[in-house]
């Protein structure tokens, strides 16, 4: 499971944006719950742009009402994130 920054210099190392609704969002430690995610195989789209979520809220405040907007976001880049590992393994 991730741990939070120790600091906000930390945090800004680990950021990697996204666009959510059309704004540019920076999420700290996306990468970790891609591959966080990628090691748990779990089967099914639904529940896994539900889990990229959960793992986004940890350190992000998801604004209720536009959480399927961050699992259409999230969802985009898991694909790629898994092709990517795969090709390294």
């Amino acid at each position: 499971m991730q741990k939070k920054p120790c600091c906000p210099a930390s945090a800004m190392r680990n950021e990697r944006q996204i666009i959510v609704s059309g704004n540019l969002i920076g999420l700290v430690d996306l990468d970790t719950s891609l591959q966080e995610k990628y090691e748990m195989s779990m089967p099914g789209e639904k529940q896994i742009r539900k889990e990229l979520v959960e793992r986004v809220k940890l350190f992000h405040h998801v604004v209720p009402g536009v959480e399927n907007q961050y699992e259409d976001a999230l969802y985009e880049v898991y694909p790629p994130h898994c092709r990517k590992r795969s090709e390294e393994e």
